[in-house]
């Protein structure tokens, strides 16, 4: 290969290897701000703090941290059957400049789907009352089982 294409096919190794590793952030994507976020967030904000708690004691848990001094200044709700990465939340509290960020999810059902797929299976060398033979490549149809759990994810962020 030359030099340029060796670039070439560094380029699109790259380009691959950074859109493979880039996931929606749920909790950006469904947030919905209570206050107005300020414009020009500071550049060293403070780790906030993840408050796991059940589902049904999320509402409760925010409204003894009001209680205690806090505004809630946005939350985000949504329902998937890929668990969201664990930096996406503390990565949006950040971004909001919450100080605490109450984190809730629940199981809410199953489901399967079938799929149909395709597998390459290579050709072989076999022999045949003593004569070689050698069968082609070919592509195999298959029916696939695919299982999906989907979860409802609720977290409300707040700041003092």
């Amino acid at each position: 290969m030359n030099a340029k294409t060796n670039i070439m096919v560094l380029a699109i190794f790259g380009c691959l290897l950074i859109s493979t590793g880039c996931a929606t952030n749920n909790y950006e994507a469904y947030f919905v701000p209570r206050v107005p976020l300020p414009e020009n967030p500071s550049e060293n904000p403070v780790d906030p703090e993840i408050y796991p708690v059940p589902m049904e004691r999320h509402d409760e848990e925010v409204q003894r941290l009001e209680a205690s001094g806090h505004q809630v200044i946005g939350l985000a709700e949504f329902n998937t059957s890929s668990s969201p990465s664990h930096k996406h939340l503390p990565k949006q509290a950040k971004r909001v400049g919450a100080d605490i960020a109450v984190s809730s999810s629940k199981f809410d059902r199953r489901s399967q789907e079938l799929a149909n797929t395709q597998e390459w299976v290579s050709g072989e060398t076999i022999t045949v009352n003593g004569t070689i033979v050698e069968t082609e490549g070919r592509w195999v149809n298959q029916v696939e089982v695919r299982n999906y759990e989907y979860y409802n994810y609720k977290a409300t962020f707040l700041r003092r």
